[in-house]
Parts: structure tokens; sequence; C-alpha cells
């Protein structure tokens, strides 16, 4: 089943070391939070990646796009599930991974909890493989980008046809979608002129 939750903008209704519950529009998201401290009442963007299996649904949540993308990059890992790669993701940062994986130092993964030598080994060898040392210069499609600000717009209550039409417009404008709160702010705008007419 395709994700459905890309990005969520939101207020910070509670948080603990782990997990942090953002409230977006009146519903609250738990999220397994890897970008920081945060602080009840904060305004928070987060990149979000959703997790679903036959008993449940996980929502893993980042501050940055390059930590979600490097999140993705190791469930491609044998052995690499969601937990343990939020656990990388959190420890390690994309920084700490990337000079990890350029000096084959498969001890610095190996102490993140869950990882131990073996799967260390793994994830050195297979992400040099898979490119991830050149993940932080990996251009988004502009189909991922154009879901996730449509993602954040429903989740500020706006209606899904407004939210695409006003991102549709963006782009043909020639609107730059990576920047992401800059492209809300517009799609907002544009959503309010559009129910005027």
């Amino acid at each position: 089943m395709d994700s459905m939750i890309g990005y969520l903008v939101g207020i910070v209704k509670k948080y603990d070391e782990n997990r942090v519950i953002i409230l977006c529009n009146g519903v609250g998201y738990e999220v397994f939070w890897a970008g920081g401290e945060l602080r009840e009442g904060d305004k928070l963007e987060a990149w979000i990646y959703e997790h679903r299996t036959e008993r449940e649904v996980r929502l893993f949540g980042f501050r940055k796009k390059e930590d979600k993308k490097l999140f993705i990059k190791l469930l491609e890992v044998k052995g690499v599930g969601p937990v343990i790669a939020y656990g990388i993701v959190k420890e390690m940062g994309v920084s700490g991974v990337i000079k990890a994986i350029s000096e084959n130092d498969f001890n610095a993964l190996a102490e993140v909890n869950g990882v131990g030598k073996k799967l260390g080994i793994r994830i050195v060898n297979e992400m040099k493989d898979l490119g991830a040392v050149s993940l932080i210069g990996l251009d988004q499609e502009k189909k991922e980008e154009k879901v996730e600000i449509i993602s954040a717009l429903i989740n500020l209550g706006y209606d899904r046809r407004d939210a695409k039409k006003a991102v549709e417009e963006i782009e043909r404008q020639g609107g730059d979608l990576k920047n992401y709160s800059l492209a809300i702010k517009k799609a907002i705008k544009m959503i309010k002129s559009i129910n005027k007419r």
C-alpha cells in the first residue's frame, strides 16, 4: 500500500525522547521522532515516512529531507527494518553515517542499539553499492515534491482538489517546489483566491 502521509505541519502537543504528537487541524499524529529536541507548543514541519503492516501503521519523522532519504536507503539493506533505520538516523545523522561508510567504520554503526558488528559490516558494504555516499546530492523527483506539499495542505485542513490545483499552478508558473515552506504559503494564498471566485 502506498504511503499517504509524507509531510506534516502542525504544533507539538506532546514530546518525549523518542516520540512526538503533532497536532494538525485537530488531529494528533504520533510520530517516532529523529529530528532532535522539541518543546510542547513549538510549530513543527516534519518529513514523514509512513510504515504500514497488516497489524499496524507507524510514522517516522525527520526535520530534514536528507534524513528521510537516508532512512529510506537504510531500509534497502537486508536485515534493517524501520526501528533500526530510525535508531541509526537518530543517533548518527546523515553526516555520521556517510562518514562511517566512506571510512569503512562499521564499529560506529555497530554501537547503535540493535545493529551489532555483523549488521554494521553489511550496512557499510550494501550502502556503498546503493550509492549512499552521494545521497545528500540526490535530487527529489518533482512528483514526490508535489505529493508531499499536497499532503501538508490537506493536513492543514484544505480540500484535496484545491490543494492539487494550487500546487500544479505553482509548478506551471515555474515556482520552486523544493522550498516547502514558501510553496505551502503560496499554495494557501492561491486556494484562498480560488475560493473567492
